[in-house]
């Protein structure tokens, strides 16, 4: 399967949005759109917290609630640069869904995560790189079994 997409033809998606997040308001009200990060130039490394190699604690339960998620995030960015670097990052993505069908069924099986946000169809404009992938491993990957504070 194919999932990687270039190109710079106009295609329509669906997101759901926050209103009551700082940045998507603006974006909506002040801009009247929405972006993923541009690189001009040379590309950092955009890994917020790295793991502390001479970690030799314990990990509480608060800190385990902490960094399931990160921890999560951190191992797609490691893998998606080593295996699949021609692949855009999670880190810096939006993401969208390719039909109003498909964002009804996220909505009925992510209803915490999607809580009051609004559904908007949007569209890309200009030059874009995107990937498709099934949100089920990421799901996977968060439960509190997929942490075992070895490495």
């Amino acid at each position: 399967m194919n999932n990687l997409f270039h190109g710079d033809a106009k295609r329509d998606f669906w997101v759901w949005i926050d209103p009551q997040n700082a940045i998507s308001h603006w974006n909506i009200s002040g801009t009247g759109s929405i972006s993923s990060i541009i690189y001009l130039g040379e590309r950092k490394d955009n890994l917020m917290f790295l793991p502390n190699p001479d970690f030799a604690g314990e990990v509480s339960m608060f800190q385990i609630g902490l960094l399931r998620h990160y921890q999560a995030e951190y191992n797609f960015e490691i893998g998606r640069r080593r295996f699949f670097h021609q692949y855009p990052s999670r880190l810096d993505a939006i993401f969208l869904l390719e039909t109003e069908e498909e964002a009804i069924l996220y909505q009925e099986s992510h209803f915490n995560h999607v809580g009051s946000r609004i559904l908007k169809k949007v569209y890309t404009m200009g030059s874009y790189i995107s990937s498709i992938h099934d949100s089920a491993w990421v799901d996977f990957c968060r439960l509190p079994h997929s942490i075992d504070g070895t490495n």
